[in-house]
């Protein structure tokens, strides 16, 4: 073959898309091996006698693990399975229970924090009565707590909704329930004759609230029912991984 023949031939294998197509789907794959392997760094520092070491591996697990989820779960059941080391069953379960929480999270109806009533006021640069919802509680730790919204402030618009004829109350409910959580949504408040504007990212509406509409949320033991309901998520996904294998 000649020299010209040889490089013809080089160029049509080598420079042909289903050599390049190949390769990259090799690439790619190989890539992708490598990215969701167990980091063993953090393995070996759960089993560490310095407890801040064993700290750390846990929250490298929890990092990778939030990378990779869907491998992460499979190798970290893995783990729990195989390890002789209890610390790093242990360990590894806790950073498995907080994925699967991420997905708890993930889920359900949207959910600000505050509990309200409907009234009808005046709204500047509005001519016509505006329904509105006046907050008359504001549950701690909530989208609304961290967003700087006050007890007494009214609600006059929610994203580019607004509400006449006492429509607010229920509309208000409605279009935040429908919305999932890390939604983000924007709140017109009225206070002080001023409007400000607040942007809140949802959380999952708590299971405390399924089927009550409470105008005061201090009776409930929202924190404890959370905690309660992510546990029996995360036992009841465990129990149907292992039903699988």
């Amino acid at each position: 073959m000649s020299k010209s023949d040889q490089k013809t031939s080089l160029g049509i294998i080598g420079g042909s898309p289903i050599f390049w197509l190949v390769s990259g789907l090799w690439s790619l794959a190989h890539s992708m091996s490598l990215a969701v392997s167990l980091p063993q760094q953090a393995l070996l520092k759960l089993e560490s006698v310095v407890f801040d070491k064993r700290e750390e591996g846990q929250s490298e697990l929890l990092m990778w693990g939030r990378q990779f989820p869907v491998s992460a779960k499979t190798e970290l059941m893995d783990q729990m399975r195989t390890s002789l080391s209890p610390e790093v069953r242990t360990r590894c379960k806790e950073v498995l229970r907080e994925l699967v929480v991420d997905d708890y999270l993930k889920d359900g109806s949207g959910y600000v924090g505050i509990g309200f009533t409907g009234e009808t006021v005046k709204v500047p640069a509005d001519p016509k009565l505006r329904s509105v919802i006046r907050i008359n509680h504001i549950q701690p730790n909530t989208p609304a707590s961290r967003a700087g919204v006050l007890v007494g402030d009214y609600v006059v618009g929610l994203d580019a909704d607004v509400w006449y004829a006492d429509r607010a109350y229920a509309a208000f409910q409605e279009k935040i329930k429908v919305k999932k959580p890390n939604t983000e949504v924007s709140l017109q408040i009225l206070r002080d004759g001023k409007i400000l504007v607040k942007s809140v990212t949802l959380i999952r509406r708590p299971i405390a609230l399924d089927g009550l509409l409470p105008l005061n949320h201090r009776e409930i033991d929202f924190e404890g029912q959370e905690r309660a309901a992510k546990e029996a998520y995360f036992r009841n996904w465990l129990e149907t991984k292992k039903s699988q294998r």
